[in-house]
């Protein structure tokens, strides 16, 4: 038994009831699931809330117990009661069915005695009449005259029929025992087993037989069940497959429709920008064509400033992209040229001179022109380009006016065909990473 106030108690399982068992239980099992066991909790809960001492606990549980343990034995002795009542009625039909079974035992020999004697009374009553026939046929044969003698006597009339008649009787007395037999054998093939007084015991070959006609009966059954399921299967599935066909084909001419429409589409949009931009082009080439010359020796010399070329109305990106410019904070020339020869020098050289001279330390700057030390990250691109042309070799920075297309007098951009960054805004190279 589960102590009730143990680290483990639980309201709902603390009183509980054994059921029916096999066998006597060696210690009680206690569940919660029977009848009364909410009163039980009741009484738990009470004992709690009242703050009863332990011995109250200790008394309760051994009551409840108690009484569990009565209703078990009470159950226990219903049991034995109802097993005791139940053995004697098996018993009673028993030994009813052992007296009917001696009865028909009794009753059984009695016939076959009864059989035996009137077949050996019908087998006396039969060799009786047979020396009876001998006697009287010697004794007729002893009347004869010898052979010989005089004709004897011819049968008479009444004679040959009676034997005529008892042939006749023979063979209907035949035909009679052979169509009882066939009865007795048609009734006997078509009665019950609960007809049969002693039923017998079939062969093995005829439970073999049996067996196996049973067995084939069983196998055929299976046998068309699986194959009404497998054509069902079939069934569903050629109409599974055929549905999806059907939707395949659908969904096919719609993708080859809207395939169709699509390539239209885009053969229209392609044919406008190709009109769009050959128009654009041939404009282009006419105001080209038509702008003057600007060669002193040629006659159509109009002056150096003229280009001879129309100029056209600005888009609104083209505007945005002015405005964008002129409100970048690095827009000015100078300030745009250092930064493009900053960039044109090497990652690996400007971090090679960034850790050799760092500008935070006044040994670094004398040369530059910067009157306090800073990190790299403060500085801007004119003091940037003053610390690297400082530190940098000669044939880099050689190198890096080239790239940049800068003159290195005055840092004014040059159109330099090798300046790769001189279609490129300063706003554009202002987002470039110099980390």
């Amino acid at each position: 038994m589960l102590f009730p106030l143990s680290k483990d108690f639980s309201s709902s399982g603390i009183f509980q009831k054994g059921g029916e068992h096999n066998q006597r239980p060696i210690k009680r099992v206690w569940t919660i699931d029977h009848t009364g066991s909410k009163d039980r909790t009741k009484e738990l809960h009470l004992l709690l809330t009242d703050q009863k001492p332990y011995k109250h606990h200790e008394r309760l549980a051994a009551r409840r117990a108690q009484e569990g343990k009565k209703q078990d034995d009470d159950t226990l002795n219903a049991w034995k009661d109802h097993l005791r009542d139940m053995y004697q009625r098996i018993d009673g039909e028993a030994e009813g069915r052992r007296q009917e079974m001696y009865s028909q035992m009794r009753a059984y020999k009695r016939r076959n005695a009864a059989s035996d004697s009137n077949l050996k009374q019908t087998l006396r009553d039969q060799a009786k009449d047979h020396l009876d026939f001998l006697k009287d046929m010697g004794g007729r044969v002893n009347s004869m005259p010898p052979l010989g003698s005089p004709e004897p006597l011819r049968e008479t009339r009444e004679r040959t029929q009676a034997r005529k008649d008892a042939h006749k009787g023979v063979i209907e007395q035949t035909k009679d025992y052979k169509q009882a037999i066939k009865s007795l054998n048609s009734e006997l093939d078509k009665r019950g087993p609960q007809e049969w007084t002693a039923v017998p015991r079939p062969s093995n070959e005829t439970i073999q037989s049996r067996r196996k006609a049973k067995g084939l009966a069983e196998l055929t059954q299976k046998k068309e069940d699986y194959e009404s399921t497998l054509e069902a299967m079939m069934d569903r599935e050629h109409q599974r497959v055929t549905s999806e066909r059907r939707e395949m084909r659908r969904q096919c001419r719609e993708a080859d429709l809207r395939l169709s429409q699509e390539k239209g589409d885009l053969l229209k949009s392609l044919n406008d920008t190709q009109a769009m931009k050959k128009a654009e082009l041939d404009g282009i080439q006419a105001r080209v064509n038509g702008r003057g010359n600007g060669r002193p020796d040629h006659p159509e010399f109009t002056g150096y400033a003229t280009a001879g070329y129309t100029p056209v109305e600005k888009g609104a990106k083209r505007l945005r992209d002015h405005a964008a410019e002129r409100a970048d904070k690095d827009a000015n020339h100078a300030e745009s040229a250092a930064k493009l020869l900053t960039l044109s020098v090497p990652l690996s050289m400007r971090n090679r001179i960034v850790a050799a001279k760092p500008p935070k330390h006044m040994a670094s700057l004398s040369g530059t022109g910067i009157d306090s030390p800073m990190e790299w990250t403060e500085m801007n691109w004119t003091q940037r380009w003053a610390l690297i042309s400082r530190h940098a070799p000669q044939n880099t920075i050689q190198k890096a006016h080239e790239k940049a297309g800068v003159d290195a007098q005055g840092k004014e951009l040059t159109m330099s065909p090798t300046a790769n960054q001189q279609t490129l805004s300063p706003r554009t190279l202002g987002l470039t990473q110099t980390s």
